[in-house]
């Protein structure tokens, strides 16, 4: 649930950081929505009021404070596992899901963070060929 909170709130914020920064140079807010939110976001102008109501910025920190607290520790064996992956095996296991390892792609594992930033910034996620390769 808290990951689908999450880009909500996220897109929340990104529409409200919007208002914000087109207020201060004096639009109104009929305005912003009418030519920035809504020909962005597509969403009606009542969604749009919601949004602006939404204390966003602070439900995004407590969330994702509690999700720090609930977070299960990546074990050594865990850790030498993903080690020991090749690019390819981690590619085929973030398109297809590993089955032996719901861990790797369930957030409230550190073993998701340490699994993600190996794939995505260590070897640099998906190239044009992997992709082939795999069949996309």
């Amino acid at each position: 649930m808290a990951y689908n909170r999450i880009n909500y709130l996220e897109r929340v914020v990104v529409i409200q950081e919007l208002v914000k920064k087109y207020q201060n140079t004096g639009s109104t807010l009929i305005w912003i929505y009418k030519n920035i939110v809504n020909p962005q976001f597509r969403i009606s102008y009542s969604t749009y009021n919601n949004y602006l109501s939404i204390p966003a910025k602070k439900l995004l920190k407590e969330i994702k404070e509690n999700m720090k607290t609930e977070m299960i520790e990546l074990t050594e064996e865990q850790k030498q596992e993903i080690d020991s992956l090749t690019h390819e095996q981690m590619c085929f296991a973030w398109r297809f899901g590993d089955k032996k390892h719901p861990e790797w792609f369930n957030k409230t594992y550190a073993a998701c963070d340490y699994f993600y930033n190996k794939l995505f910034v260590e070897y640099g996620g998906f190239t044009p060929e992997m992709s082939k390769q795999m069949g996309f």
